[in-house]
């Protein structure tokens, strides 16, 4: 089961590229969002239990620090995956490094020269 991070409120919405705007991202996570993408992913784990994956993309909202901060409280979750789009692989090894949540990432990438320093640094 795939999800992006969910906005809360009445409809609740997807934070498609924004979470300040129509188009713009600060890439910083905010202290409110952090608790609710842990309901949100605890919710969907309550709701399928330990045998189904859970698997959440952040695409290019955060920088390291906010994916380092969310892929920490999504550990007790057990998910398949965190996906973390983000053309610093050093960044993407830190983040790795500090976590027992898997992550991946690619998915913007296209060809071998691209991918290259990705699978050079262990970034996944």
């Amino acid at each position: 089961m795939k999800t992006n991070v969910l906005l809360p409120g009445e409809g609740a919405t997807f934070g498609g590229g924004s979470f300040g705007g129509a188009g713009t991202t600060d890439q910083i996570a905010p202290k409110w969002l952090i608790p609710h993408i842990e309901t949100l992913i605890g919710t969907f784990r309550d709701a399928v239990g330990d045998d189904i994956d859970i698997n959440l993309d952040l695409n290019f909202h955060f920088k390291t620090e906010g994916c380092l901060r969310i892929a920490k409280v999504l550990e007790q979750f057990d998910m398949l995956w965190l996906e973390i789009d983000m053309y610093d692989p050093s960044s993407l090894r830190q983040i790795k490094d500090s976590t027992s949540t898997k992550i991946c990432t690619g998915e913007n990438l296209f060809y071998m020269d691209q991918y290259l320093p990705y699978f050079e640094g262990k970034c996944c």
